[in-house]
């Protein structure tokens, strides 16, 4: 399913790397969320998550772009990132219905753990 995807071109230290990145940004944003949502009304919990999700979906290639020009030699200093995707192309990643990618089926899932954190977390 995902043996075309750009992460199985890495080397297993590269991939780790992109792993722990992933990991490190995963993590911020579900503590960031649990902290914005702390005794807030569902509704609010749910648009708190959706907008922090976009901003996800929005900045967060130029950090793997940074990663990437570690590990990649030559590649510019660019910026990645335009204008914020349209809310319906981030809603798809919300369920599955983006790229079939280990980034886009990854960030379906983070949006589900910070939605049930946030909702959840006592």
């Amino acid at each position: 399913m995902y043996g075309e995807d750009s992460f199985f071109t890495l080397n297993y230290a590269e991939r780790i790397g992109l792993v722990l990145i992933s990991l490190t940004m995963s993590v911020l944003m579900i503590w960031g969320n649990i902290r914005c949502c702390h005794n807030k009304p569902l509704r609010a919990k749910l648009l708190i998550t959706i907008v922090l999700f976009g901003l996800f979906v929005w900045l967060s290639p130029q950090i793997y772009y940074a990663y990437y020009r570690v590990i990649i030699e030559g590649l510019p200093r660019q910026l990645v990132v335009a204008w914020p995707p349209p809310i319906l192309d981030i809603l798809r990643y919300t369920v599955f219905l983006g790229p079939g990618t280990l980034s886009a089926h990854g960030q379906g899932l983070l949006f589900w753990l910070m939605l049930g954190f946030a909702v959840f977390r006592r």
